[in-house]
């Protein structure tokens, strides 16, 4: 170590997850937020598997259409 610096001491930082599908609502982000002891919040919707879901979906409930983002 050179003279006159001073080692800091370092922690591991804290990252959650708010979401895992579509129906997760947005208000977990703000629990986390507010409430969890984190540095950072990630938000993955996992493209994979709402991809098949609205697929499905569209064959199942044409009714329903299109949102607009799958075009």
């Amino acid at each position: 170590m050179a003279s006159g610096t001073s080692k800091t001491q370092r922690r591991p930082i804290r990252i959650s997850n708010a979401s895992g599908v579509t129906g997760d609502r947005i208000d977990q982000v703000y629990r986390l937020a507010r409430d969890g002891d984190v540095d950072a919040i990630t938000a993955d919707y996992l493209a994979e598997f709402n991809i098949a879901w609205k697929a499905i979906e569209l064959t199942t409930r044409p009714d329903l259409g299109r949102t607009g983002s799958e075009k």
